[in-house]
């Protein structure tokens, strides 16, 4: 498996303000990996997200389990809009928001689970 990445094709429909992306990162941009930490960025990927980005303008959102610190530190795209955390935390025009406290909420309910 190459770990570059070919953009010969043009990408369909870019300047169309009636499209939005929203793109999952592990398993779709990334292959998996035994672990999270062990996932090969393809060269290149990076830059073409960008280009997405703007070709969108700015219509573009990655989706992960990870953190957005996580991914940021992946992929080197924080100007992306993405939701993190499954969801519990989300980044739209540069603006974070977490919707819940993640540690917190799982805390509560393993201590549910086990009648503590």
């Amino acid at each position: 498996m190459s770990n570059s990445m070919s953009f010969a094709l043009p990408l369909p429909g870019m300047g169309n303000s009636e499209w939005a992306l929203f793109l999952d990162v592990d398993g779709t941009l990334l292959h998996l990996a035994e672990h999270p930490d062990y996932v090969v960025v393809p060269e290149g990927l990076s830059t073409l997200l960008l280009r997405v980005q703007h070709g969108l303008n700015g219509a573009l959102a990655l989706v992960s389990g990870r953190s957005l610190a996580s991914l940021d530190s992946l992929l080197g795209t924080p100007s992306i809009d993405a939701a993190g955390c499954h969801g519990a935390e989300f980044r739209c025009a540069g603006q974070v928001t977490a919707t819940c406290d993640v540690g917190a909420d799982i805390s509560r309910a393993a201590k549910k689970l086990v009648g503590m």
